[in-house]
């Protein structure tokens, strides 16, 4: 075990109908919940590795972020889950946050539209 306390996804979301209409939920589980849409934020798996180490997390902490990055799998679990929420994904390696914040406004003042598969491919 990591020391990671676990969190009961099942009974957020039985209080979702409680939530504004307007939330937004950050968070490496939120895409889980059953929200409307999706924004989900990589980033390079080296450039993980290094933040997770800087912050002193053990080395199998670190392997296990990293290899779930490279294999994109809140992607993944977005497309198996298959409920048909738009999602935008953005690399954020080397993005300044002002930059991803107006895309992620930009996309919601759109109605955020679905673009699509994932584009984000650190394996290949």
């Amino acid at each position: 075990m990591d020391g990671a306390r676990p969190v009961d996804v099942a009974a957020l979301r039985a209080h979702r109908e409680a939530w504004p209409s307007d939330l937004v939920v950050d968070g490496h589980l939120s895409h889980l919940l059953g929200l409307d849409a999706v924004v989900v934020l990589r980033c390079h798996p080296n450039v993980v590795a290094d933040r997770l180490r800087h912050r002193g997390y053990a080395p199998e902490k670190v392997a296990a972020n990293v290899e779930w990055e490279r294999l994109g799998g809140v992607v993944a679990e977005l497309l198996d889950a298959d409920e048909g929420r738009p999602m935008l994904e953005l690399d954020t390696t080397v993005r300044s946050v002002e930059d991803l914040v107006n895309e992620v406004m930009a996309w919601r003042m759109d109605g955020c539209p679905d673009r699509g598969p994932a584009s984000i491919d650190w394996l290949g």
